[in-house]
């Protein structure tokens, strides 16, 4: 089963679901009859094994959760992703989702109030080499902060939830910037943490 965290509680509410995606792959097989004709395209065009696995079992998990939310069924659902990854729901504005995958695990977030959302998930390496990516990319008063393994994964996945809810991807100039510049009026942003071994950080502006 899911793990449900809430990762923000004010406003706006946003939810997410974690699952360890690869306990799913069977389900999702007998479910790709859920999946778009594009879908069906893009996955069939996945050169890796491993990727093509993650594919089936996160657009099926993301159909499910979504034909719940929606009250229509997973097949229904009018799922779309940007260029860079980033889903989106065409016909139903005042829903802003965002999605991420860090080895086994995957998180599924959504805000049924609209705006931009973007949430990161990475499975912290206690013993990560960070200080040369940290020295080659982020801004003095970013490595100022930086004081262990756990600083850097906070800095690193707060840019890519930044990145996600742009709908870029991750840039040398997101990379570049401080915190102050990264983050738009009126953002929601935070971090929480699965256990011992995953980091998740969620920003969200309207």
């Amino acid at each position: 089963m899911p793990q449900k965290v809430l990762l923000h509680s004010g406003n706006p509410l946003i939810c997410s679901w974690i699952y360890r995606w690869t306990q799913w792959k069977e389900w999702a097989i007998d479910r790709m009859n859920w999946l778009s004709k594009e879908e069906h395209q893009n996955r069939d065009a996945i050169q890796n094994e491993v990727a093509k696995e993650r594919f089936l079992v996160t657009r099926t998990l993301w159909r499910l959760l979504l034909g719940q939310f929606l009250d229509i069924s997973p097949e229904e659902v009018p799922l779309t992703h940007w260029p860079k990854g980033r889903p989106s729901l065409p016909g139903y504005p005042h829903v802003a989702l965002s999605s991420s995958h860090s080895n086994e695990w995957v998180i599924f977030a959504m805000c049924p109030e609209g705006g931009q959302l973007g949430v990161d998930m990475e499975v912290v390496i206690p013993d990560f080499d960070y200080k040369q990516i940290m020295d080659a990319w982020f801004p003095l008063s970013v490595k100022q902060h930086i004081h262990n393994v756990e600083d850097f994964y906070r800095a690193w996945t707060l840019r890519e939830a930044v990145a996600k809810a742009r709908g870029t991807g991750l840039t040398e100039e997101l990379l570049q910037m401080t915190d102050e510049a990264l983050l738009p009026p009126h953002t929601r942003y935070g971090t929480r943490t699965l256990g011992n071994h995953c980091l998740i950080s969620y920003v969200w502006w309207p």
